[in-house]
């Protein structure tokens, strides 16, 4: 019996060249503004500072600061991102289930 394909793997099977072309040079656009994040958040200078330190030496407003900086870093917390795609998931399920 062959597996139900999703609505996104019918939509992309439909893709004209044109819009395949379109999708990658969105994705190498998303990736380079990836890399170029990371590189402004991951100064090399910077981490050799903090990480001089011991991690259990370190007081409590550096920690706090890490972590601010994880935050912004990352956009908002695994977690809730996770919860939120799950939720979208399963009602798109639900409405293809059927």
């Amino acid at each position: 019996m062959p597996r139900k394909r999703t609505p996104s793997a019918i939509l992309k099977s439909e893709r004209t060249p044109e819009e395949k072309e379109a999708a990658k040079a969105r994705s190498r656009h998303l990736a380079d503004r990836r890399y170029r994040r990371k590189l402004k958040y991951n100064d090399p200078d910077k981490a050799k500072e903090r990480m001089k330190k011991k991690r259990s030496e370190r007081t409590e407003e550096e920690k706090a600061r890490d972590q601010e900086r994880r935050k912004v870093y990352n956009g908002t917390y695994y977690l809730k991102k996770r919860e939120d795609i799950l939720d979208k998931q399963m009602k798109e399920r639900a409405r293809f289930v059927l």
